[in-house]
């Protein structure tokens, strides 16, 4: 995806794409008219007039989509721990962690961080995945997608992101979170597999827990009584 800077600033996309919606939902919520978006199945390029997100590294640059779609709110309004679960776990086993230790991991964070723990699964509205990111304290899940939407965030939550060895070279980091303005803190968690029930509930958990306190540790009343 492109996008041109400037008066004449639209999007272009690959026609016939399941992201189609949310290119368009993103355009939106950055300004741009729904004629300005072209479904092509290659970039149109008009000298010295479109922005590419460019690579450094082998990462991406996040910065112009995080300054255009996060949601202004103040960290004394974030409430829940938010944890990222793919229904399709049955189809991507290797991939997604299963309902049921979903399950067991959200009741184990509630547990242990004290606070409530909802569920993003990609099935809310362009608008409910803005706020419920907006609003989150920390973001748990495994490496996918999901982690995109933290550009919705106006404050730098912990992100504790799941990891296979499969998948260990696709970090989320140098996907994009180092160039928000706001560097988010990244907490990656390797683990054998996403069906790991003693590493999810061991491990992650456990470095969620430490990722949550020594991010609002002095600065949340409500850790007051955990470092007793």
């Amino acid at each position: 995806m492109v996008y041109i800077e400037g008066r004449s600033r639209s999007i272009f996309s690959r026609p016939g794409t399941k992201q189609n919606s949310f290119v368009i939902n993103f355009g939106n919520a950055m300004g741009i008219n729904n004629t300005r978006i072209l479904l092509h199945d290659r970039p149109v390029v008009s000298s010295n007039d479109i922005y590419v997100t460019p690579f450094r590294i082998g990462a991406v640059d996040w910065s112009c989509l995080h300054d255009s779609l996060q949601v202004k709110v103040e960290e004394d309004e974030l409430s829940y721990a938010l944890v990222y679960f793919r229904p399709n776990a049955k189809k991507r086993s290797d991939r997604d962690i299963p309902l049921d230790l979903h399950n067991k991991l959200v009741e184990a964070l509630s547990k242990e961080l004290g606070i409530p723990v909802k569920t993003f699964n990609g099935s809310e509205s362009f608008e409910e995945q803005r706020e419920l990111f907006s609003r989150a304290k920390i973001f748990v899940g495994p490496h996918g997608a999901g982690f995109a939407n933290l550009v919705f965030t106006s404050n730098p939550i912990p992100a504790v992101e799941l990891l296979t060895p499969q998948i260990g070279d696709r970090l989320w980091q140098m996907l994009g979170a180092h160039s928000f303005r706001h560097p988010l803190p990244w907490w990656p968690v390797l683990v054998k597999s996403f069906s790991d029930e003693e590493a999810i509930l061991g491990q992650a958990v456990s470095v969620a827990k430490k990722a949550y306190l020594y991010h609002y540790q002095g600065r949340d009343d409500e850790l007051a009584g955990s470092q007793d």
